[in-house]
């Protein structure tokens, strides 16, 4: 009774129900400080050294499989860090997508780091403006520009940092002169990707956004501002550290690849106050990245190489003691112990900590069901985007991702490429074709552009239909062009999906997941062993997730997940006449079949229908009922769980 006790408290308030953190400025999960220790220690040395000399051209490449507590040891570092009175900023770069845009993708990811909070009340740029503040004041003691008034900022800044951006010393001087934080973040924004008219116009800075730039102009505008950062960086005598992430990703881009290597040695090289900090798996370096990268950016992320090690099994289970006691502190030697007691021959040397808690997990739940981690991944990214709303701002191309894929798992749907500048997605099914527009407009005449187009597609194609998906943030209900536009496409029968602020995290959580599987982080596991997910795995899944509601006729929809539990099976039917007859084999043929057979699938997993037709490829013929009782009586060796579908049924090993 005392175990079911337990095990119920546990699973009420699970401290392992996500297998990774937050951002590192948010992380508040227990750490382990004796875990890689010696390289948070590296690490804390590469940014003191570059505090003490901002044009020291260093930065660190750190090599360790994924799971391995890169969050956790950065927020370690930002703490020690903040609590020595060291000022820093830390900026987390998910991944690029686009090599003629890899600054873009770079100014914009920096920008978002900069509104997040550093302390109580205060953003990281908010902490940086204090220190160039600081700085100004300093070099003011001595000052011979007597002639001109104290009150004119612009003008000492202008001296003091030759060769700034002219926009982004404006968009300095109008930070520091405000207190209202609405204005703060709109100096931000326009930073990142502008603004619209009414907002440009109010900060008085030019109108601009990235998305209606070419590539040429988009990438001097950000390269600029990159630079001019750096230089504000080094003035202030406050390190920016670069956390590129997820770089697995591009492995597949080799130009991708390439750029980036050339951005990394443009910032070592050019830029102060920024040091690159870039985590990779070993093997990813070792055959991707080293043999397309320049051989001078080589040897200088390899001088600053540092290797990530997994957990000794003492450290593994002071992780699990560590996680019950934040959540249980009253109860958690009793909980440590009887989890540890379920988690027996488990744990093993150099494991990472996001395996010690999918162990975890796994020991609080039912010891026969299947592991579904692409559904743990996806909840674990929702939860993230749950609690960091900020840092997935309206974009486009998280947006396109996730729809692209949700419409490739529908087996009966063909992707037909795009429709002119806005409609990035045109799809064939059951005759009829659908195009999506998936933008986030930063200003009303882009907004007003994309409803045009809309309109057009469906004057060029009268048969077919338009969804324009709309991240209610991006627009505003003052673009009033745009709204009449969006009128007259509802009403020629155009569908306009407003993603509130659930559906919006169903859409960026998707894209998450997607981009940790093509980067190789969401592993697959059966009684059989591990292995690596791919995308084809996640099919059955991103279909049940209900993406555009309604888009798909009922018997191609497919609801969403229903918990594991096992279904009673039929008794076995009584014979009925049939043309020709159905050979039935011996049980022994059978069993040792449907075992082969399901040790060749994911996660030892098969639809009744999947494995009925593959039985009769190899001649075993048995009807769907006969194959059910089988099971039914073979409990010990296989079990059965109703399939998403709702029409199908599942059939697993024990």
């Amino acid at each position: 009774m005392e175990d079911n006790k337990i095990f119920d408290q546990l699973n009420a308030d699970n401290p392992f129900i996500s297998s990774s953190d937050p951002l590192p400025w948010e992380n508040k999960s227990p750490d382990l400080s004796q875990l890689n220790s010696e390289v948070s220690a590296e690490i804390e040395q590469l940014i003191l050294a570059k505090r003490r000399e901002p044009s020291l051209p260093i930065t660190g490449l750190v090599l360790g499989d994924g799971g391995m507590g890169k969050t956790h040891l950065l927020a370690r570092i930002l703490r020690k860090l903040r609590k020595n009175a060291w000022k820093i900023v830390f900026v987390a770069v998910r991944t690029f997508t686009n090599p003629k845009r890899l600054y873009q993708e770079l100014l914009s990811e920096i920008m978002l780091s900069m509104n997040n909070q550093h302390s109580e009340d205060r953003t990281q740029f908010d902490m940086l403006m204090a220190e160039v503040m600081n700085a100004y004041r300093e070099r003011r003691v001595n000052d011979t520009f007597t002639s001109v008034p104290d009150t004119d900022m612009n003008f000492y800044l202008r001296h003091d940092l030759k060769g700034i951006d002219k926009n982004f010393l404006k968009c300095i001087v109008l930070y520091l002169g405000t207190d209202d934080r609405i204005t703060k973040e709109n100096i931000l924004e326009w930073l990142r990707e502008g603004l619209d008219e009414e907002d440009s116009q109010a900060l008085g800075l030019p109108l601009r956004e990235a998305s209606e730039l070419d590539d040429t102009a988009c990438e001097s505008f950000a390269k600029n501002i990159i630079i001019s950062l750096g230089t504000l960086l080094a003035y202030a005598h406050v390190p920016m550290v670069i956390c590129f992430d997820e770089l697995d990703i591009m492995r597949r881009n080799k130009e991708l690849v390439e750029v980036w290597g050339e951005s990394v040695g443009f910032m070592m090289n050019t830029i102060s106050g920024i040091l690159p900090l870039c985590f990779i798996k070993a093997f990813i370096w070792d055959e991707v990245f080293r043999p397309v990268l320049n051989l001078s950016v080589i040897e200088r992320l390899e001088a600053g190489k540092i290797i990530m090690q997994g957990c000794t099994i003492p450290q593994a289970q002071q992780l699990i003691h560590d996680r019950i006691a934040d959540k249980f502190p009253d109860s958690a030697e009793e909980k440590y112990h009887w989890l540890l007691a379920r988690m027996a021959n488990t744990l093993t040397e150099g494991i990472s900590p996001r395996e010690v808690f999918r162990l975890a997990r796994q020991a609080l739940r039912d010891q026969t069901e299947p592991i579904d981690s692409i559904t743990e991944t996806y909840e674990d990214e929702r939860t993230k985007i749950q609690s960091v709303p900020s840092a997935w701002p309206p974009n486009s191309e998280h947006l396109t991702t996730a729809l692209r894929e949700w419409l490739t798992s529908h087996n009966d749907v063909k992707i037909l490429g795009g429709y002119g500048k806005y409609i990035k997605l045109v799809a064939a099914l059951g005759g009829k074709t659908f195009a999506f527009c998936t933008i986030a407009p930063k200003v009303a005449s882009t907004a007003t552009s994309s409803a045009k187009e809309c309109l057009r597609f469906l004057d060029d194609s009268p048969r077919s239909s338009c969804v324009y998906v709309m991240d209610k943030r991006a627009y505003k209900p003052t673009w009033q062009q745009f709204t009449e536009k969006l009128a007259e496409f509802r009403s020629k029968g155009g569908r306009v999906l407003e993603l509130d602020s659930e559906s919006r995290i169903d859409w960026y959580a998707l894209a998450s997941l997607v981009n940790r599987i093509t980067s190789g982080n969401v592993n697959l596991y059966s009684i059989t062993g591990s292995r690596t997910a791919k995308l084809q795995d996640a099919g059955a899944f991103i279909r049940s997730i209900d993406l555009v509601t309604g888009l798909f006729p009922k018997t191609h929809a497919t609801p969403p997940k229903p918990a594991h539990v096992p279904i009673t099976l039929p008794e076995p039917p009584k014979p009925e006449p049939q043309e020709s007859p159905v050979v039935i084999p011996d049980t022994a043929e059978l069993k040792d079949a449907v075992m082969r057979f399901l040790k060749g699938y994911p996660m030892n997993i098969l639809g009744s229908e999947k494995l009925l037709s593959l039985l009769a490829g190899k001649g075993i013929r048995i009807s769907r009922e006969g194959l059910l009782a089988f099971v039914n009586l073979h409990k010990d060796s296989f079990r059965a769980y109703p399939a998403r579908n709702g029409s199908d049924v599942v059939i697993g090993l024990r």
